[in-house]
């Protein structure tokens, strides 16, 4: 038993490690989730794109946006969530109709989240007090 358990966190451990990678690069919104119980499901793309410096920009569905990010304790990357605090959001204000509410609710979610971590290769972005939680994948381009 103790065995078993020794190799179990062990492949935790590494399994971690090897998933263990950079939220640096371009990302697409997939899911919007609010409140537990409220899914958006996202027509117009959403993009997000974070650098290495703590510059985040992207499309909200219809706005241009742009503004910072940092980590509440500096950590290597991703062995577990880290916890993230969004600047200021600076948006384009033009008028779109059909994304407008899902666009909202992406801005709200950026600047009440609190941790942030890649699984699976999706990236995760959530304020898991309040029940809040995004999901990415990460945008790769075409040979």
């Amino acid at each position: 038993m103790k065995k078993t358990l020794v190799i179990l966190f062990i492949s935790v451990v590494f399994g971690l490690s090897i998933q263990a990678q950079s939220i640096a690069g371009n990302w697409n919104l997939t899911w919007l989730l609010i409140e537990h119980d409220m899914a958006y499901s996202i027509m117009a793309p959403i993009t997000l794109t974070m650098d290495e410096n703590g510059k985040i920009s992207g499309n909200g569905g219809c706005n241009t946006f742009g503004g910072t990010y940092t980590f509440k304790k500096p950590s290597k990357p991703f062995k577990k969530p880290l916890k993230i605090k969004f600047g200021v959001i600076n948006a384009t204000e033009m008028a779109c109709e059909k994304t407008s509410r899902a666009e909202v609710v992406f801005f709200r979610s950026l600047r009440e989240a609190s941790t942030i971590f890649i699984k699976d290769g999706e990236l995760f972005i959530a304020n898991l007090k309040q029940g809040h939680s995004m999901t990415f994948v990460r945008i790769t381009k075409s040979p």
